[in-house]
């Protein structure tokens, strides 16, 4: 029954879409992160049977990142009581972005200020 569900969804998406204009298809497909899989799939078959090309904007650049602390310790000066505090310590690897996304849920949760570098970053 779940599959009917979702088999009626499709159709009724692909019908809207087809009832768009192409500025409002451009729209959409100038920011396909916003659309869930099956949206961007319904939305590609509209553009193509339309014979429509319209690239996505640009990602925005991140601001570059605050320059990291020395190994031993924050760059507040060497007599600072806390130094040995505020080093970097490693807590875990991660080997996905959704899991990258947990650890720092997580960290933020409990208020704790982290870094995540992107050594060997395969999604960045």
């Amino acid at each position: 029954m779940k599959d009917l569900d979702l088999g009626n969804d499709w159709l009724r998406l692909a019908e809207r879409y087809r009832q768009m204009t192409e500025s409002e298809l451009a729209m959409l497909a100038r920011e396909p992160r916003k659309l869930t899989d099956a949206a961007q799939q319904i939305l590609a078959g509209e553009l193509s049977r339309r014979g429509l090309k319209i690239e996505p904007e640009p990602v925005e650049e991140l601001p570059p990142l605050p320059p990291e602390p020395d190994v031993e310790g924050s760059s507040d000066g060497d007599d600072s009581p806390y130094k040995e505090d505020r080093a970097l310590v490693e807590v875990c690897t991660v080997w996905s972005l959704r899991d990258a996304y947990q650890v720092q849920t997580l960290l933020d949760r409990a208020g704790i200020p982290f870094y995540i570098g992107p050594e060997n970053c395969n999604w960045c």
